[in-house]
């Protein structure tokens, strides 16, 4: 009985150890991806602010 009490005790602490790991890797893979697709994100960007004014611009009837 002793056990089953204590292993939420040791449960919660590795498993939130785990998530902590995961999330860094995540972030670096991120950062990593970020570096590469930069231009690209800025250009994709661009290109859904355009769509988006031209847009705003039909519904407005201009």
């Amino acid at each position: 009985g002793i056990i089953i009490l204590l292993c939420p005790f040791f449960i919660i602490p590795f498993i939130s150890i785990i998530f902590a790991y995961i999330i860094e890797y995540i972030r670096r893979y991120i950062k990593q991806r970020r570096k590469k697709q930069n231009q690209i994100q800025y250009l994709s960007m661009i290109i859904i602010i355009s769509r988006s004014s031209n847009q705003t611009r039909l519904s407005a009837g201009i």
